[in-house]
């Protein structure tokens, strides 16, 4: 991959490097997609991730996910 050139605030993308991101962000997404199709209709540990401030629900199967993709781009885009 290679690049892209940095002027003020314009990022410039070779058509290469899009296509590149679009076979990677695919490949990610069928893998996560395997694992929260194994969840659907499970029983899920639900946590509260607001503070104290109302009710933002987050879910185990959330954390998991998120981790996934984190470790995948970064492996990928160090």
């Amino acid at each position: 991959m290679t690049e892209g050139h940095v002027n003020s605030n314009v990022v410039v993308v070779s058509a290469d490097d899009i296509s590149e991101y679009l076979r990677f962000a695919q490949t990610l997404v069928r893998q996560v997609g395997k694992e929260l199709l194994s969840r659907f209709r499970t029983d899920l540990v639900v946590d509260d991730k607001s503070a104290g401030h109302g009710f933002d629900p987050v879910t185990d199967v959330d954390k998991k996910v998120e981790r996934l993709m984190r470790d995948a781009i970064t492996r990928q885009y160090p």
